[in-house]
């Protein structure tokens, strides 16, 4: 009798014990170690060096001056990014969409905008990370693993509504996270945003969707985030441009490159600029309810050193951190590449072809970065100064 009370003891202490690792484990962020051997103190170390390099203990103003006191830290923040998600441009003028091809189609919007299954809805959830950091709600990815028999009705009902009524539950926190050791300035930050995991589940199935038909949706030129395309296509294109450039006779005409380098590209996104491409694309109304609806029914706190500020409500800007962010962008960047195209068509962009027999070669996209080829002129350059303002 006591040797079986013994046994369910040390049963029930490797299972506190494993909890523990976890809860450490997830705390530390460490992802590279999937299997540990009960090593709390090693999570528990690297959770406290972890919290020391990401301390924002002090920061620069606008004039320059620095800031101490996490109050007054908490606030220039804040309002930094209030202006920052913030609309202070007229909406875009759109006609320059009137001629865009209409590349979805009937049926490419059956599939799109079809109500969710919960075999769709499960494997949305098995394909998220198990230990990404959990929204307000607390609730990571690993507790609707473990739990899903039990809580799959109530997680149906709720992703099911959202495609129904088109109503999407508020509640996001935006994590500071550091470009450079030691930052001394807001914009030294990027931006990871911590969304409920009931939203990334809505977001993954909304993703798997369209990434099946995004090769037929995107041009050539744009190889991230597209299917049966890699990014070192371009990488290897620009590279070998340039090798041409080097290595060409000098003569009286010159070609040059320009690299358009968009700085917080997604955060600038314009909502009404968006809902237009994707309307010209022509995007089914009810699928295009449920993108604005991921990305403008949302209201941000800064998380300032595990410190929640006071949530405020952006209006304009594609949030990074959930599975559909790249998506909406890449296609909103793809006009840009109608653009040129068209511009090269009329002849106003020339573009480079590095030998007779080879196309016109008139840009690259990655992702947020552009690279432009054309002539060294002043009239193409004059052409071109709008894009780069832009």
């Amino acid at each position: 009798m006591l040797i079986q009370e013994e046994k369910d003891l040390m049963t029930e202490l490797e299972a506190i014990w494993k909890d523990e690792e976890l809860f450490w484990s997830q705390r530390s962020r460490v992802s590279w170690l999937k299997e540990g051997d009960k090593n709390t103190n090693f999570f528990h170390t690297s959770t406290v060096h972890r919290k020391q390099r990401n301390k924002i203990a002090s920061l620069k103003d606008d004039q320059g001056n620095i800031i101490i006191q996490q109050e007054e830290i908490a606030d220039h923040v804040s309002n930094h990014f209030q202006s920052h998600f913030t609309k202070s441009t007229p909406a875009p003028d759109t006609c320059i969409l009137e001629d865009f091809p209409k590349l979805v189609t009937d049926e490419m919007n059956f599939d799109l905008c079809k109500p969710p299954t919960e075999e769709e809805i499960k494997s949305a959830v098995f394909d998220l990370g198990q230990n990404k950091s959990p929204g307000p709600d607390g609730f990571a990815g690993l507790f609707f693993r473990k739990f899903w028999t039990k809580i799959k009705g109530d997680l149906c009902t709720e992703v099911i509504d959202f495609f129904s009524s088109s109503i999407m539950p508020e509640g996001w926190n935006i994590a500071l996270i550091p470009k450079v050791q030691s930052p001394e300035s807001v914009c030294q930050f990027s931006l990871i945003n911590c969304c409920n995991f009931r939203y990334k589940v809505i977001s993954k199935i909304m993703t798997s969707r369209l990434k099946i038909w995004m090769s037929s949706l995107v041009l050539d030129t744009q190889t991230a985030f597209t299917g049966g395309r890699m990014i070192q296509d371009n990488i290897i294109l620009v590279n070998e441009i340039l090798h041409n450039f080097k290595n060409r006779r000098t003569s009286g005409n010159w070609d040059m490159m320009m690299k358009l380098d968009m700085r917080k590209a997604y955060d600038l996104v314009d909502w009404d600029c968006l809902e237009a491409i994707l309307q010209a694309y022509s995007f089914d109304g009810k699928w295009r309810g449920w993108v604005s609806q991921c990305i403008s029914t949302v209201s941000f706190s800064v998380l300032l050193n595990g410190n929640p500020t006071e949530y405020f409500s952006p209006t304009r800007g594609i949030p990074q951190g959930d599975p559909l962010s790249h998506f909406p962008f890449i296609i909103m960047s793809n006009a840009l590449s109608f653009l040129i195209k068209k511009g090269v068509q009329k002849g106003d962009i020339q573009g480079i072809k590095l030998n007779q027999n080879c196309p016109t070669v008139s840009h690259c996209l990655f992702a947020d970065d552009t690279v432009i080829f054309g002539k060294a002129s002043m009239r193409e350059n004059m052409l071109k100064t709008p894009l780069k303002e832009e």
